[in-house]
């Protein structure tokens, strides 16, 4: 993940990574990291601090790798890690996941209480809009968990943000 701190818009017109974060201090540069395509954390206490950044902070000492992970891959619409313990990991669900919750929803105990997956175009658009629609604006959902051995989906957890 290319990380750039430039500021001079010129510069950032210049730079040739396919994929990127730019941490702009500037309504100037955070619009030429947009206008490049980039994902892009505006540094601004300013009231008048642009829209069109993914991300706004108030000061960059709240800026971790982590964080500036997070936004990334939210601009570039990738599967985010939630949390690990020692056994498992979970994360974000996709569309690429698709065999594998048909194989989780194969077991009559697991969908005893869950409704059933949509045919396999359907349920990838819905991932696909899940994504868009709930993990990116609340920034959490229902998401797999994962096996580190074997890295495969062995269930599901989450929060729903419905009634």
């Amino acid at each position: 993940m290319n990380v750039y701190k430039i500021q001079n818009s010129n510069e950032i017109k210049e730079l040739e990574s396919e994929r990127a974060i730019g941490i702009a201090f500037s309504n100037e540069a955070a619009k030429a990291y947009i206008e490049k395509g980039y994902a892009c954390i505006l540094v601004s206490k300013d009231s008048d601090a642009i829209f069109g950044a993914d991300a706004l902070v108030y000061d960059e000492a709240d800026l971790d790798d982590e964080y500036i992970e997070h936004v990334y891959k939210r601009h570039y619409k990738m599967l985010c890690d939630v949390l690990e313990t020692e056994r498992t990991f979970v994360r974000e669900i996709g569309e690429s996941d698709y065999e594998e919750l048909k194989e989780l929803y194969s077991h009559p105990e697991v969908t005893r209480f869950l409704e059933p997956l949509f045919e396999e175009e359907k349920e990838k658009q819905y991932q696909r809009d899940y994504y868009d629609n709930i993990y990116a604006f609340y920034d959490f959902g229902m998401w797999g968990v994962f096996d580190k051995k074997s890295g495969r989906m062995i269930g599901r957890c989450g929060i729903d943000p419905h009634e």
